[in-house]
């Protein structure tokens, strides 16, 4: 369909989305006060006058006209950011009317999109302590280790590391441990559903590169980050 309206166009949009056609999170929607930035690209045929109207998950919100300066450019505007909840938009799309037209023509390709609007961790309840956020806490290693440290055997067939459930898991989360310095981090792990239902542990392996780029230390830094499938980051 080579003459469709193409999708509706929002600034910042997060692809891929499993099972979606883009993602949406917090600072899409909460940086900008006027608003969340969208756009229409040209289309053939563009005129002075013509109306376009926006649908999120088939209801009606905004309504742009072109003006004369506008003809054949990017249109931008703003949708609020009260309209934009949590979960799935099952389809978001606009439609126009041409001037002097009074039947629209076919709607544009739809989009269906994920909104994510709250941080892996959730909300950190002790933000003036320097340990880093709350409700993350530090990550489990075998007893063995804690005891005795990693030598060349442990190195050797590598260290499981559990990682404690968090407030606001999700499946899709990503987890990012940093071993020694924050450039040496392990291969991320995907939160699985069973995972985010708190069924089986999270579990990820240090391999024998990794603990060797870490390098020999008596006190080795180990820390994770944690962004959801929509870039959202714990907040610390």
């Amino acid at each position: 369909e080579t003459l469709s309206l193409r999708p509706l166009l929002i600034a910042g949009i997060v692809r891929p989305i499993k099972d979606g056609d883009g993602g949406i999170n917090i600072a899409m929607v909460k940086d900008n006060p006027n608003g969340m930035l969208c756009a229409i690209n040209p289309y053939i045929g563009m005129s002075e006058r013509d109306m376009l109207f926006i649908f999120w998950d088939d209801i009606e919100v905004f309504t742009r006209e072109v003006a004369s300066d506008e003809v054949n450019k990017t249109l931008f505007f703003y949708l609020p950011a009260a309209l934009v909840k949590p979960g799935w938009v099952e389809s978001c799309y606009y439609r126009l009317l041409r001037a002097g037209k009074t039947t629209p023509d076919d709607d544009s390709v739809a989009s269906r999109l994920l909104v994510k609007l709250t941080n892996p961790g959730g909300r950190d309840k002790a933000p003036h302590l320097p340990d880093g956020h709350s409700e993350l806490h530090p990550l489990q290693l075998p007893e063995e280790v804690v005891r005795q440290g990693i030598d060349a055997e442990w190195a050797k067939k590598g260290v499981p590391i559990i990682i404690p459930f968090y407030p606001e898991m999700a499946v899709g989360d990503s987890i990012l441990v940093h071993w020694g310095s924050a450039n040496n981090i392990l291969a991320p792990h995907t939160v699985t559903q069973d995972e985010a239902d708190r069924k089986t542990p999270i579990v990820m392996i240090a391999d024998q590169a990794a603990i060797l780029a870490g390098g020999d230390s008596a006190a080795l830094l180990l820390r994770y980050d944690i962004h959801d499938p929509v870039w959202n980051w714990a907040v610390r």
